[in-house]
């Protein structure tokens, strides 16, 4: 479990201010939890979807900027959003593992 919350802190790393400070938080919990604490499939799930909704919301933010031909926010955004993804994957795995 400790790996977990591990790797997935470190998914969280590049994404700035508020967006963050939700996943910092619950991923520093996830750090200290022992092998007698175990994160609950359901709290992986909502995780996930957590994930999934930032995406769509980096989505519309690089279209926004994308619109208005800000090519350095866009890139900024697409990496963001790659990590975003890459974490919801990461929580369904975790989540098929029970």
């Amino acid at each position: 479990m400790k790996h977990f919350a591990e790797r997935t802190f470190i998914l969280v790393a590049d994404i700035p201010g508020h967006l963050a400070n939700r996943a910092t938080g619950q991923f520093e919990h996830l750090a200290r939890l022992t092998n007698a604490q175990t994160l609950t499939i359901f709290r992986r799930i909502e995780l996930r979807q957590d994930n999934l909704a930032l995406v769509q919301a980096l989505r519309e933010a690089k279209r926004i900027v994308d619109d208005a031909g800000d090519n350095a926010t866009s890139g900024v955004l697409d990496g963001w959003t790659d990590l975003a993804e890459e974490r919801a994957w990461f929580l369904f795995e975790a989540s098929q593992g029970g």
